[in-house]
């Protein structure tokens, strides 16, 4: 028995020896968090509560909740009925309202930034102050949607947007959605590991040991994919006479912005330099657009969009 005891003790502060940098690791990235896990962790939770996947043409694709209120970086954000960060949209549309809509992913939904702030929302607020010969006002839909790319753009647009019977379409084009998608870190934690952020640490550590992974194979669009979504968003506006104004903001490969000009799309060439995006990054961790940004990106859109409003 003493034998047994002995062996006991000496478990008991071997486990006590290891756990005691662990604790301390632990409190140290609460405390201080210099590898912005709080954020990370807000991210996560925020991205629980205002997206879902649901069956579109039998693929799995994110959505947003309808009537979710979730908050991010101190800012709250409210999704309608209809499924977007935007008032609930009146159908059929008001004889008085000359309505754009803004189509893209993450960036024109304003994620990090407060209501007032994505730059579908001030580019409407632009536009309010040009009143319009005809005396219709200006109503601009922002129909941006996190985790969408230009399948699930044009699948909103087909199945939704065109009953909102827009007078001007506004697409915005980004990075990801052309280039191709860096590898997945080798993520190893469950949901319920992942709240311990020690073992975050280590997880983050072996990411950057494999950071030259390279990227999924068939991701990015090729310039001949490029020119076949333009023939598919031509083809469903062209019909009803609705200008479609593509803002390139990564540039086109020089085969899609040739068949852009023979369709006749107007292609507005905005690039966000790797400079630009990270002077105005919401913040250190999060490359999305900060409020700043969203403001220069509504002058670039409204510069795009002007010659088309009142010829």
């Amino acid at each position: 028995m003493p034998r047994r005891r002995r062996l006991g003790a000496r478990l008991l502060l071997l486990a006590a020896a290891a756990l005691l940098p662990f604790g301390c690791c632990e409190a140290f990235l609460r405390l201080a968090d210099p590898a912005d896990f709080g954020e990370l962790e807000d991210r996560e939770r925020f991205s629980a509560t205002v997206l879902e996947h649901v069956e579109v043409d039998g693929r799995r694709v994110l959505r947003l909740v309808p009537g979710a209120v979730g908050h991010y970086l101190g800012h709250e954000v409210r999704i309608s009925r209809q499924r977007l960060r935007n008032p609930e949209v009146e159908v059929p549309k008001p004889a008085a309202v000359f309505r754009l809509v803004v189509l893209g992913d993450s960036v024109p939904f304003g994620w990090g930034v407060g209501e007032a702030d994505p730059f579908p929302r001030r580019l409407e607020a632009l536009l309010q102050q040009r009143p319009r010969r005809d005396g219709r006002r200006y109503e601009v839909v922002n129909a941006g949607s996190p985790g969408w790319g230009l399948a699930e753009e044009f699948h909103w647009l087909r199945d939704e947007g065109m009953a909102f019977a827009p007078d001007l379409v506004l697409h915005c084009i980004i990075n990801n959605d052309v280039e191709p998608h860096p590898k997945a870190p080798p993520l190893f934690l469950g949901e319920t590991l992942r709240r311990v952020r020690t073992l975050r640490l280590v997880e983050r550590l072996a990411d950057v040991l494999t950071k030259d992974r390279g990227c999924e194979p068939n991701t990015g669009l090729t310039p001949e994919m490029l020119v076949f979504a333009l023939d598919q968003f031509h083809g469903l506006l062209a019909p009803a006479k609705v200008p479609y104004v593509v803002f390139d903001t990564v540039g086109l490969p020089p085969l899609a912005v040739e068949h852009a000009a023979r369709l006749g799309v107007h292609r507005f060439d905005t690039v966000l330099s790797l400079e630009w995006q990270h002077r105005h990054q919401v913040t250190r961790s999060d490359f999305h657009p900060g409020p700043e940004g969203h403001r220069i990106l509504a002058e670039r859109a409204l510069a795009a969009i002007l010659p088309l409003l009142e010829p």
